[in-house]
């Protein structure tokens, strides 16, 4: 317990300005009243795939059992409709909750497990603090930016409020990264580079995106490698350390997987996909459908990124897109009548696609110009190979994945640090001191439009009973 406090405490001590605490609480508090209201808003068994995430649970405390799967094609198991995919570490911490409450019934219990998305996001929000102020010690007025920016994305707020294996993989994804680029920095001992293979190790058991995180690892380590700031045999121990415990503590669920189904990335291929797919990297050259594919991924990867589409595009609006796809509507979103205030979602939605517009060229000319300090481009680093491994996966594996943003909120402190620090390009630094407070102001109506979306149009068309 002592160590555990002493982080907390750790976290914000050098945050003694009694204007800087509040704001920070102001960010905090806000986060969870959106997140709490969703969770009460948001009719059970709504979250994405939150029926088979409730139905794990139950098997594992009614069952004492993992779920499994005999069908190559299928992604739950037959028998319970648990999404067997996926490894147990989300639904080992909620069971101790459902087996306290299943008593109240399913529709009771399933809003107490959602109190566990709220756990994990909160500490994801701490650990990218801390991340922030280690990395960007003089930055405070875009660390502050940075925070208020992750804390209120819609997109991330929907997952701070429903049962899912995201919450825990994101969360351990902070933690991951800012160990990692506290290693880059001061390179470490056994120890340094154990605990991270730890939360590697952690981040294996909440979902299969994990296994990407030894790239950015060895690249860094092959890099100073290269550059003769560590040697050969420096860099091989420190990667043994860090692989060895992932491996043990989340390795075997992927062996177990393998021999039960024959692969190890959870998604089946489907023939009847392939239409909609390239078959490799030559295909986006020679390929006359490459260009749609790929203006599909970034339009759908811009839109939801900021939040469930339907959050923001009123149903109608949605489904003008999908009827034909045309990249501009597709990425700005069709002029049609909305409900509610959904014209409000939509008007901001657009003013952050162009506030991204500008926020990647400042990036762009402040990594040419080197005006950024080197986490930051570490950042870039896990960020871009989140981004790639996405787009690959979307354009060669299962174009369902095209509206992937979720998939990319394991990176949700570089993102919010990327886009923030690119904006800071075009502002004054005196001035930078007013970016949080609109940020903070942006969000909190973005959200007020989505809770009044969600409970005047989408709950009474989606679940009228739920």
């Amino acid at each position: 317990m002592r160590p555990l406090i002493s982080f907390f405490a750790d976290t914000f001590a050098n945050d003694k300005s009694p204007r800087v605490r509040a704001f920070l609480a102001l960010i905090f508090a806000l986060h969870l009243t959106f997140s709490l209201f969703f969770v009460g808003a948001i009719p059970t068994h709504g979250g994405p795939d939150e029926s088979k995430h409730f139905a794990y649970v139950r098997q594992l405390v009614e069952d004492h059992a993992l779920p499994v799967l005999t069908d190559p094609r299928a992604t739950t198991d037959s028998r319970t409709g648990a999404i067997a995919q996926h490894p147990p570490l989300t639904y080992l911490v909620a069971a101790p909750f459902y087996a306290a409450t299943r008593g109240l019934g399913d529709k009771n219990c399933e809003r107490v497990l959602r109190l566990t998305a709220v756990m994990w996001a909160v500490l994801t929000l701490i650990f990218s603090w801390r991340l922030l102020r280690e990395n960007f010690p003089d930055q405070l007025a875009l660390c502050l930016a940075a925070l208020s920016f992750a804390a209120l994305l819609p997109h991330f707020l929907l997952l701070s409020s429903a049962l899912n294996n995201d919450g825990p993989l994101i969360c351990f994804s902070a933690a991951f990264l800012w160990r990692w680029t506290r290693l880059c920095r001061e390179k470490g001992d056994f120890r340094d580079w154990a605990l991270l293979g730890v939360l590697w190790g952690l981040a294996l058991l909440s979902k299969a995106t994990a296994l990407l995180y030894i790239a950015p690892v060895f690249l860094v380590l092959a890099f100073q490698i290269a550059r003769k700031t560590r040697s050969f045999a420096d860099g091989a121990r420190a990667l043994g350390a860090f692989a060895l415990p992932g491996l043990l503590l989340g390795g075997w669920w992927f062996a177990r997987f393998y021999f039960m189904i024959g692969r190890i990335q959870p998604i089946p291929d489907f023939a009847e996909y392939k239409p909609l797919l390239l078959s490799g990297p030559l295909d986006l050259i020679f390929n006359p459908n490459a260009p749609i594919l790929v203006g599909r991924f970034l339009a759908g990867a811009m839109r939801s990124i900021w939040g469930q589409v339907d959050w923001f595009f009123a149903p109608a609006q949605r489904d003008a897109m999908n009827q034909g796809f045309e990249f501009w509507p597709s990425l700005w979103g069709p002029t049609l009548p909305a409900p509610a205030l959904f014209p409000l979602t939509l008007a901001l939605y657009r003013v952050a696609v162009v506030a991204t517009v500008v926020a990647a060229l400042g990036l762009l000319i402040g990594f040419i110009k080197r005006r950024f300090e080197a986490p930051l481009r570490l950042l870039a680093l896990f960020f871009g190979l989140l981004y790639a491994a996405l787009a690959a996966y979307t354009l060669f594996k299962h174009p369902g994945f095209f509206e992937g943003g979720r998939y990319l909120l394991p990176a949700l402190p570089a993102t919010a640090a990327l886009w923030v620090f690119g904006m800071g390009f075009w502002i004054p630094r005196p001035k930078q001191k007013w970016l949080a407070p609109a940020l903070l102001l942006f969000f909190t109506l973005w959200n007020i439009g989505c809770a009044v979306n969600l409970t005047q149009v989408l709950v009474p068309l989606y679940a009228p009973n739920g």
